[in-house]
């Protein structure tokens, strides 16, 4: 049975559900949508911030600026959005937008973060898959 996410994060700027995110330097406990690059810490929860059909609902926005994002920590199975296809059992990293794509960089002199390992294969960018958070950087 998978835990639940940690509620205890704020959004230091706009996050979309199932998204890679890393520590803000605004404030504490506050995240951001990760970046190409950038240490991951975790996934933001999977669900939008405001019920559907309830006015002023998004369903791209976990959370908005200030308001309480709950996030996916290590060792806890996560839903994300993937930037590229993936295979299952692949070594997953964020893009520029926050979504999963394979970390293949042979290139053991520059380590990267990684956000997981592919529990499901992506057949494209813009599927949802379950990942098994693992956070860390690996040269491969």
């Amino acid at each position: 049975m998978n835990a639940l996410p940690s509620p205890g994060f704020i959004a230091g700027s706009t996050v979309s559900p199932s998204q890679f995110v890393n520590i803000s330097s605004a404030g504490d406990w506050t995240v951001i949508p990760a970046t190409a690059g950038s240490a991951i810490i975790g996934v933001s929860q999977d669900y939008m911030a405001q019920a559907p059909g309830t006015f002023g609902a998004d369903i791209t926005v976990a959370a908005n600026t200030g308001q309480g994002v709950a996030v996916f920590g290590a060792g806890q199975i996560a839903m994300v959005n993937s930037g590229a296809a993936i295979t299952r059992g692949q070594f997953i990293k964020s893009d520029a937008n926050g979504n999963a794509i394979p970390l293949t960089t042979n290139n053991p002199v520059v380590p990267q973060f990684v956000g997981g390992v592919a529990m499901e294969s992506a057949l494209a960018a813009g599927n949802l898959i379950r990942i098994w958070v693992q956070l860390g950087q690996i040269s491969q």
